[in-house]
């Protein structure tokens, strides 16, 4: 088996050592961190934001050497892949190049995802990224607004232009669309592609949101064949897309099983206030906090009797969808027997960014 999608979830399968743990009821370290550098504060104000209950006006920034420390310890426990998103917009931080550097140095693949609205800060350090994938979410000026609570299209689009023509550019970079009943429609999508294609991006993926109640899902029925009726507008652009089952249980609005879930070991969080989450669902639910490695080591928090607590007393059946963690838990259960006798044989291309889940 060859993957070369950076979004199919059976990429997990070639980290078998660690999968391997999980089926012997071992607690490893995960394959990715998600680090948040900003909480509590944002320059944009999305209505489909899931971290809507922070604070707008007090942004907390993750502490530089607190973080590298942490970071040390998880690579040499075999964690490779280090993404800068999540809580706030990543780039608020004024010493993201610095950390970057850092980061970098102690030998991590890293990644952002941003809004694009401060992306000229990264520009010195483009070149260390594997990804960047900027959140535009629209075609048109008026939607993107209407999406982003901000008037700042124009910049983020000049943004991401100047950071795909410059030498020292990441190594690919991509636009993300998640989908939501304000622009899931034809013009908007196809003037997404005409964009997409204008900046010589790498990529683009579509995704669907955590909805709200208020909100009539019946336009992610829909949804997918206009992007396969228009993709081919961006001839040069590479398409991609969240599995079929995150949009079957978006569309629902719940799973259908229940039980504890095992897989949210492969991404681990580490919040700006220093706080280590359960999962990135949980980021902003104290009652899900393993620890903080402003108050612990990390070795000390990660794969504790309190997060094997966590672990056991949590059930997937109250838990928010989408999430990325019911399609590895499904991956896992089909191949449990062929990783545990060594058996399966799956090759993940460079490009599907094997260190990042």
């Amino acid at each position: 088996m060859k993957i070369t999608n950076p979004y199919d979830p059976r990429k997990i399968l070639v980290n078998r050592d660690k999968l391997n743990g999980i089926i012997k009821g071992e607690l490893p370290y995960p394959i990715t961190i998600e680090v948040d550098l900003v909480d509590g504060g944002c320059n944009n104000n999305c209505i489909f934001c899931c971290f809507h209950n922070n604070k707008k006006d007090s942004p907390i920034f993750i502490e530089k050497n607190e973080l590298l420390e942490a970071l040390r310890i998880v690579y040499s426990k075999g964690t490779r892949g280090i993404e800068l998103v999540g809580g706030s917009e990543p780039t608020m931080h004024s010493q993201i190049g610095e950390i970057v550097r850092d980061v970098n140095n102690i030998g991590f693949e890293i990644s952002l995802v941003t809004n694009g609205l401060l992306l000229n800060r990264i520009f010195d350090v483009g070149h260390f990224f594997k990804y960047v994938r900027i959140s535009l979410d629209a075609g048109t000026r008026d939607t993107y607004k209407l999406l982003h609570g901000v008037d700042t299209f124009d910049k983020v689009i000049n943004n991401v232009k100047t950071i795909t023509s410059q030498e020292n550019s990441p190594q690919k970079v991509g636009l993300a669309y998640l989908c939501l009943p304000q622009n899931s429609n034809e013009k908007e999508i196809a003037s997404f592609f005409e964009i997409a294609n204008e900046l010589n991006v790498d990529y683009v993926v579509f995704r669907p949101a955590i909805l709200k109640e208020s909100w009539d899902c019946k336009y992610l029925d829909e949804v997918g064949q206009i992007i396969d009726k228009v993709k081919n507008i961006s001839s040069n652009v590479k398409v991609f897309s969240s599995v079929g089952s995150r949009w079957v249980i978006s569309r629902n609005g719940r799973r259908q099983d229940s039980g504890k879930c095992l897989t949210c070991l492969l991404t681990g969080i580490i919040k700006a206030n220093g706080d280590i989450p359960l999962c990135n669902l949980y980021r902003n639910d104290d009652s899900k906090k393993v620890g903080n490695i402003y108050q612990d080591s990390y070795d000390n928090i990660w794969g504790s009797k309190y997060h094997r607590e966590l672990l056991d007393s949590t059930d997937i059946a109250n838990c928010p969808v989408p999430c990325k963690a019911d399609d590895y838990r499904k991956i896992l259960n089909e191949n449990k027997d062929t990783i545990l006798s060594n058996e399966i044989c799956v090759i993940v291309d460079k490009e599907a960014d094997p260190n990042f889940v």
